[in-house]
């Protein structure tokens, strides 16, 4: 069937698979909109970007 016994544990394998991964090549690009953009376009933003998260800057970027 394609299955064998490893005497290991789920929770070691699952441990063992996920410390493969790498963070940044899973991460996405921030959504950065200015402090001066109105609500409603920072909301259309969200939605267009398909984002959690909305960071805002002003002119000196911070």
């Amino acid at each position: 069937m394609g299955y064998y016994y490893s005497g290991k544990s789920k929770n070691k394998i699952i441990h063992e698979q996920l410390r493969q991964y790498v963070v940044k090549d899973y991460m996405s690009q921030p959504v950065v909109v200015k402090e001066d953009m109105s609500v409603y376009d920072a909301i259309c933003t969200i939605f267009l970007e398909d984002a959690g998260t909305l960071f805002i800057t002003n002119d000196d970027n911070d």
